[in-house]
């Protein structure tokens, strides 16, 4: 029953959430928050989204929250301020995605480059789309998910606006930079959420499935560890 009012729930704050937008568009945002899931990142849009002009949290009214680099066509006709993204531990992010069972859309969402609107992006997504377990993935031996070409552009191709990279494990560390890259007042400041304990943890599963983890994304956690917690580029 729980699961039951848990989806209904979810269900009508989609729904509500599209209703909003599409009464609300706009090409300008003050700031985009960018990740590849498993990362935090629909929390902290909820929160920003009452003090300034973000994308949206369900990326499937924008096509925003997922793109896969700072060059991405769904960028040229908008006018953005500034951009986070928000990253972690790609293991922990690639198990969040399968706890939730979002591994099919997600992956599509992920690899997907050529849209340019809303439209374009669910039709790809619709198209792209196919079911695998965790098993499959580390059986073939492949990041289905594309987090390492994610990070890789984000890190690396130019940006038309100043991006902030915040290794969502390490936020409340940070989190005074991050509100003054934000430009939030101290009563703004006050209502960000609470830290919670997130529920993928790779040390909590069998060393097989952390060896294969580890041979698809161990090069980028660690090409992470070896960055600050939280950086600006742009």
């Amino acid at each position: 029953m729980r699961k039951v009012v848990h989806a209904a729930r979810a269900k009508y704050n989609e729904l509500a959430e599209r209703r909003y937008r599409s009464a609300n568009r706009s090409d300008a945002y003050d700031t985009i928050l960018v990740s590849y899931g498993g990362s935090g990142t629909t929390f902290i849009l909820k929160y920003l989204s009452d003090f300034m002009r973000v994308n949206s949290w369900d990326s499937h009214n924008d096509g925003i929250k997922h793109a896969n680099s700072p060059q991405h066509p769904v960028f040229e006709p908008l006018s953005i301020s500034r951009c986070v993204y928000i990253y972690s531990d790609p293991a922990k992010a690639a198990l969040s995605l399968f706890r939730r069972d979002f591994q099919s859309h997600m992956s599509a969402k992920l690899t997907a480059e050529d849209y340019r609107n809303a439209n374009e992006y669910n039709r790809a997504i619709r198209e792209a789309s196919r079911n695998f377990t965790l098993e499959d993935m580390l059986a073939a031996g492949e990041d289905r998910f594309g987090l390492n070409r994610h990070w890789s552009n984000w890190t690396t191709q130019p940006a038309n606006f100043p991006t902030l990279f915040v290794s969502f494990d390490h936020l409340y560390e940070n989190i005074d930079r991050f509100f003054d890259f934000l430009d939030l007042s101290d009563e703004q400041r006050r209502a960000f959420p609470p830290q919670r304990e997130r529920l993928s943890s790779v040390s909590r599963m069998d060393p097989s499935i952390q060896e294969g983890l580890d041979r698809i994304y161990g090069d980028m956690a660690r090409d992470m560890a070896q960055r600050p917690t939280m950086f600006e580029r742009g």
